[in-house]
Order: C-alpha cells, then structure tokens, then sequence
C-alpha cells in the first residue's frame, strides 16, 4: 500500500514497474486503487448525510475513478459527471487535453 508521502514507493514504481512489499507484489494501479478507496471511505463516513464529494480527473482515468466511486459511495449516489474546460495549448499531433472531469457523488441522494 502507498502510504501519504511515500516518495521511495513511487520512486521505486517509475524505476522497476511494480511495488515490492514483502513477498507480495502490486502493480502501481492496484496499490492506487486500495489507496483512493481507503481514502474515499473515510470520506463518505465523514460526510453529513447530506453531504456531497467532488472528484477532479481526466479523461484517461475517469471510468476507473467513477467504477471505484460506484463501489464506495454506491451507483445509486452518483449525481453527476461536470466536464470542465482547461486552459493550455497544443501539444503533440493529436488533439490537445483541454478538459477534466468532476464527477459529483452523495452520500444519500435522499438527503441532498
């Protein structure tokens, strides 16, 4: 698991690939995932009940972000998906990234 300024761990990641931990081994999208779900739990359990989370992402992760928000929060709180324009510029011969994402989810649609 990474742990909050964990910079070995990550350093490790960039050089080797995987996450080395004891005998077991985690690919870097595993110990992430485990990472933002303990996050977002404590989160929503932190929450009114009629509180709300937004998460910023872009395009490239924000099916995997919304599938572990699904899983958090449940399908049911989901409220919305806000695409935001980005400033920047052309870079490279494909089509620039020129949005992000905030996907909005409940802690109980009933109370929001």
């Amino acid at each position: 698991r990474l742990r909050d300024g964990d910079v070995t761990v990550l350093t490790e990641y960039r050089e080797h690939g995987r996450l080395h931990a004891g005998q077991a081994e985690e690919t870097l999208e595993d110990a992430a995932r485990a990472y933002l779900r303990d996050r977002l739990t404590v989160a929503r359990d932190r929450l009114a009940d009629s509180g709300s989370i937004f998460v910023q992402i872009g395009d490239e992760n924000v099916h995997r972000i919304r599938a572990l928000m699904d899983e958090v929060f449940g399908d049911d709180n989901f409220v919305s998906t806000i695409q935001v324009q980005k400033t920047g510029s052309q870079s490279g011969n494909l089509l620039a990234k020129t949005v992000d994402f905030i996907i909005w989810y409940s802690k109980s649609k009933e109370h929001t």
